[in-house]
């Protein structure tokens, strides 16, 4: 004689969730990091739990191409209250481009249970790496002639661009030359991308005078307090030349005298 005995599971259907943690929440573009899941206190499975892993589109900030999911699903073994897996889930994907830091926030799926999900942040390396927040300067080279336009170029390294906005200032300027009357020059210029320009406008006279020079020293900011270097020089020097002076060939100056005869003992006024 043979008696069958069926026992029920009356656990807490309360207490069937899980929650994910990612081990290393602050993950460097180029690091991974491993899962670890967990029941509540005092609890397990008698069985393994297998857990989807997606992402979670509300709150992210990261791009699918900044991130990768190493493992489509992670198993709590039975027995086990907590588990942290033996291989990474995410890694943060490398890239030259000049980011603010990003949420990246991960579900978790598993038949039965609650999954409360994990959240990471990517640092973004780009912006942390001196070699690449170097920025060079392309002003112009030869004298500038009056009634002219110019411009002073400027840009990243090659490859790298950038995300966010970044400010060049170019308020900071001495020199012979007299700002908005000799030349006209923004205070500031916004870009992205990975070069940009400002427009420097000389204006034109008719004074005959010696060449004028200024001398621009840029001053570069994001709004995350990256730490930028200039290149070439952090003085830009520029010269314009004046467009009546030096006479060209077979030029001359008309002297007048008035008046235009006079006695000894007497004088004249000389004009040019």
């Amino acid at each position: 004689t043979s008696a069958y005995i069926y026992i029920a599971d009356v656990t807490d259907a309360a207490q069937k969730k899980l929650t994910l943690t990612a081990v290393t929440s602050t993950l460097d573009e180029g690091d991974a990091t491993a899962f670890k899941m967990a029941l509540p206190s005092g609890y397990s499975s008698a069985k393994d739990i297998s857990i989807a892993i997606t992402k979670n589109t509300t709150g992210t900030e990261a791009a699918d191409a900044d991130f990768g999911i190493l493992q489509a699903s992670i198993v709590l073994p039975k027995g086990n209250n907590a588990f942290t897996t033996t291989a990474d889930v995410i890694d943060a994907k490398t890239d030259q481009i000049i980011e603010k830091d990003e949420q990246l926030n991960i579900s978790g799926a598993a038949t039965g249970y609650t999954v409360t999900g994990a959240s990471l942040v990517i640092n973004d390396v780009t912006r942390r790496t001196a070699a690449n927040t170097k920025i060079t300067f392309t002003p112009p080279s030869a004298a500038m002639a009056e009634n002219s336009t110019q411009s002073i170029g400027y840009s990243l390294p090659a490859g790298v661009t950038a995300e966010i906005p970044i400010t060049i200032d170019l308020s900071a300027t001495t020199g012979t030359a007299t700002r908005d009357d000799d030349y006209y020059l923004p205070a500031d210029t916004i870009f992205t991308g990975g070069s940009g320009a400002a427009k420097l406008a000389i204006e034109g006279d008719i004074l005959v005078e010696d060449a004028e020079d200024i001398h621009v020293t840029p001053a570069i900011s994001d709004g995350y307090g990256t730490a930028y270097t200039i290149a070439p020089t952090a003085i830009l020097d520029l010269s314009i030349k004046d467009a009546q002076y030096p006479f060209a060939a077979g030029d001359s100056v008309l002297l007048t005298s008035t008046p235009g005869t006079i006695n000894e003992g007497q004088s004249a006024t000389i004009t040019a």
